[in-house]
């Protein structure tokens, strides 16, 4: 998806239950998906989004702020993608509808 939006500006990424899927994959390589991961937010984070998918995801809220924390989230980067980004895509795009 990285690849994607390296080569299209316009895409936007949507991150909802990817840290969560960390915890389910048993892979021993998890150090290396994580720096893919953080590498790849980092050079996007004005266009990546993040939801949740509750109450069919993967937790509570809580429980998936943990998730975004454990694969190496900082405060800074996540209040960026959670509340900066959202307002820009809203802006962008316009506001739901009630």
């Amino acid at each position: 998806a990285f690849a994607l939006a390296d080569r299209f500006p316009q895409l936007w990424l949507d991150l909802t239950n990817v840290p969560g899927s960390f915890s389910w994959m048993g892979r021993g390589d998890d150090d290396a998906l994580r720096q893919v991961l953080a590498d790849g937010v980092g050079r996007h984070r004005d266009r990546v989004l993040v939801g949740s998918d509750y109450p069919v995801g993967m937790g509570n809220l809580a429980q998936i702020l943990e998730q975004y924390t454990q694969v190496g989230f900082d405060d800074t980067l996540l209040d960026h993608v959670m509340v900066h980004t959202t307002k820009r895509f809203f802006d962008r795009f316009g506001r739901p509808r009630p």
